[in-house]
């Protein structure tokens, strides 16, 4: 890890969305477009894949025309700072830097990476500023405060250097362990915080280290004794404490326990204080991307993770309460949005589901599966014309997408538009001749616009194919119509003798 050179900002890379809870104006859900607000954002999706892929010229092109249309963007902004860093264009890192701050001014990543590069260059009155900003939100960060000690030092001020130093190595064997990217470099911190718990027995940052990396590599209940310990003794960690165990005990699937400890969290009244904070790796499935990003738990993320909690015991309506109470903190927590819609999906209130997937949709400027969801709860709610819009402008993008024509397929049945939903059947046969539910519900549709022989000759198929009694029973009613009841009955038949 290098650590004299503006590089070292990149482990400080994106700052999560969850500590963003900027107020913009809600996109006309027609246009489905509007600012990218958030990191879950589609076209925030396709830049951070650019990037994770080492395509950075690309990653930069992308999140500069996405910062035409939304200049004040903190994620587009936050991302292309992080490439302009690789890029080694440190002028344009200042210049968005300083357009993050002057939106969010406590912004963790602008911050660091704004400090990083006063430090590189001798601008030390502005970097200790920035530094001075970071370590109020962070002070058990060594990263943080060994700088914070070199600018002091470059400027005189060695007294204060000193003192910060303590706090600096206190955290700094703790830092390092939490940034280990692999299983191997956390057994190696295991195993080196273990003897440092001997000679520093009143740290008690180093068990709560360890029991993150515990938590990691599996060992649940190691994590928790250490975690115990922390909370008997240092009320200062208590939240991170709590934070942690219950992470440990959602991992043994201990959910009441993990209610337990996240209640406590929220029954402290912690308001806007941080909770916890964690780096994970920028690109999880790409590990040789040795590029990480801070993630900030506050309030909002305590409700959540309980939400998730009450889901897995089956409280939906507590599930939907902690996301309501999440979302008042921040309007636009897509991750609450998602849980609380599942939590309502789980309570059978469909239109309740709907009205958030379609916020997800205008926060996100109309995210494809977002818009899938939103269209399928449309049709639960026989809402057909609406699902065949979503579906239709889905199409045009995916159009070799059997599950979006098969939907759309299916409720232009349900409008009794037969002569479309017989187009989308055509068009999945051509994909899939054998598919037997294909065969019967163009068949079914033949059925509804009164063309009984082609039904007939579609469910014969479909029957051939395994369709089994359904498809009987259509080819009994195709038949009927057309005036073959021996057929008609023969079919009713084998269908009583058929699953």
């Amino acid at each position: 890890m290098r650590k004299n050179t503006l590089h070292t900002a990149t482990f400080y890379s994106l700052v999560s969305s969850y500590s963003i809870a900027l107020l913009f104006s809600i996109a006309q859900t027609d246009a489905w477009a509007g600012e990218v607000r958030v990191y879950e954002d589609a076209a925030m999706i396709e830049a951070k894949e650019l990037v994770c892929k080492n395509d950075l010229p690309g990653a930069h092109i992308l999140l500069n025309k996405i910062l035409l249309t939304s200049p004040n963007s903190i994620p587009a902004l936050d991302l292309l700072t992080f490439s302009d860093v690789y890029l080694e264009d440190y002028a344009a890192v200042l210049k968005n830097c300083n357009k993050m701050l002057s939106i969010d001014p406590y912004n963790i990543s602008a911050l660091n990476r704004r400090s990083y590069y006063f430090l590189n260059t001798n601008k030390l009155p502005q970097a200790l500023q920035d530094l001075n900003k970071l370590a109020t939100i962070l002070p058990d960060d060594s990263t943080i405060q060994t700088n914070r000690v070199k600018a002091l030092r470059k400027l005189g001020k060695n007294k204060e250097a000193d003192a910060i130093l303590k706090t600096a190595e206190k955290a700094f064997w703790t830092t390092q362990a939490i940034l280990s990217p692999t299983d191997t470099r956390r057994k190696f911190f295991v195993t080196d915080l273990t003897e440092r718990i001997k000679t520093e027995p009143k740290n008690f940052l180093i068990p709560l280290a360890r029991a993150h990396l515990l938590i990691k590599l599996g060992s649940e209940d190691k994590a928790i004794n250490d975690l115990n310990k922390v909370l008997a003794n240092d009320k200062s960690l208590e939240l991170k404490a709590l934070w942690l165990r219950g992470q440990a005990y959602k991992k043994r699937r201990q959910f009441d326990k993990a209610i337990v400890d996240l209640t406590k969290i929220v029954d402290s009244k912690p308001g806007t204080r941080l909770i916890y904070w964690s780096f994970e790796p920028l690109c999880p499935h790409n590990l040789k991307n040795t590029n990480w990003e801070r993630v900030l738990y506050r309030l909002k993320d305590v409700y959540l993770e309980r939400a998730r909690l009450y889901l897995e015991t089956h409280n939906f309506e507590k599930a939907a309460a902690d996301c309501t109470a999440a979302l008042n903190a921040d309007s636009i927590f897509i991750p609450a949005l998602e849980t609380r819609a599942m939590a309502y999906d789980s309570l059978n209130q469909q239109t309740k589901k709907a009205d958030d997937y379609k916020k997800m949709c205008q926060i996100t400027n109309g995210r494809d599966d977002y818009l899938y969801e939103l269209a399928r709860t449309y049709q639960q709610l026989a809402r057909h014309k609406e699902a065949v819009e979503i579906l239709s402008q889905l199409i045009k993008q995916n159009s070799n997408d059997d599950n979006l024509i098969e939907a759309r397929a299916s409720s232009f049945s349900a409008l009794k538009n037969y002569s479309d939903a017989i187009k989308d059947y055509d068009t999945l046969l051509k994909m899939d001749p054998r598919d037997s539910t294909f065969w019967k519900m163009r068949g079914i549709a033949f059925l509804g616009s009164k063309n009984h022989p082609n039904a007939v000759r579609d469910l014969t198929k479909a029957i051939e194919l395994g369709a089994g009694a359904p498809a009987l029973l259509k080819r009994a009613e195709a038949y009927q119509a057309m005036g073959r009841k021996d057929l008609a009955e023969k079919d009713l038949a084998s269908a009583r003798k058929r699953p």
